[in-house]
């Protein structure tokens, strides 16, 4: 499905208003070479339902979640005027991080339900970080894919889901690849085809979409138009 996703935002860039090059095609298709390797040499599918992990590494896993969006959310804060590369790879890297978070958490929520000494409140407690974390992922890659081109947002946010999902089944499950050699080459190429996509320009805006002056400019007509204040040009001062 994933692959289909990223052949088909080809298809819609233009749509989109998004300029590709045919390098970005073969970086796309780099891509999708490593995610068919990585496919059948990552970790097994386990038989049965996943129970709940260790406290401990939960507890790790938590602090490393709290600190990572901590940090990278100041980061995509501060980048919010300049956009371009940088702008676009903090949104992938914060989004994928929240989406295997809200991955673990549905999985922490079900082996509450199925647990033997499940209770109402162990449940209602369990569906707090998916509730939680949810919405989050979900402003976060909206508003990269309202920012930046689709044709680097899907390769993007896939990689960066994987790894993330790589880290935790590591930590919580115990998951490690069967063949760890060749699943390293299909993260190579994974990262590789991501740092290989050339669309944006030189000067740090993306091709084919709005300069990030006139969106914070409409940003700020808008919250201005809230407050019932007439918004100023970008440069003008009040009088």
């Amino acid at each position: 499905f994933g692959m289909l996703s990223l052949l088909l935002n080809f298809a819609v860039a233009h749509i989109h208003g998004d300029k590709f090059r045919r390098t970005d095609v073969l970086a796309t298709l780099l891509v999708i070479a490593g995610s068919l390797i990585c496919l059948p040499y990552g970790a097994p599918s386990s038989k049965g339902p996943v129970g709940m992990p260790p406290m401990r590494s939960l507890g790790i896993y938590a602090a490393c979640l709290f600190t990572c969006c901590v940090v990278f959310g100041s980061i995509l804060r501060c980048l919010n005027k300049v956009g371009g590369r940088p702008d676009a790879f903090m949104h992938c890297l914060l989004g994928g991080i929240l989406g295997s978070s809200t991955l673990v958490a549905s999985k922490l929520m079900f082996a509450a339900l199925v647990s033997e000494d499940r209770t109402i409140v162990r449940v209602a407690l369990s569906a707090v970080p998916l509730i939680t974390l949810a919405p989050i992922h979900l402003k976060v890659i909206n508003r990269g894919f309202g920012r930046h081109p689709l044709v680097f947002m899907s390769p993007g946010l896939g990689t960066c889901g994987m790894l993330s999902n790589v880290a935790t089944g590591c930590l919580l499950y115990n998951e490690v690849p069967v063949e760890p050699l060749y699943f390293a080459g299909g993260v190579a190429a994974l990262c590789y085809g991501v740092a290989s996509l050339r669309v944006f320009d030189t000067d740090g805006e993306q091709c084919g979409s709005v300069p990030i002056e006139e969106n914070v400019a409409v940003e700020a007509e808008e919250k201005s138009a809230a407050m019932g204040v007439e918004a100023l040009p970008i440069g003008a001062s009040a009088p």
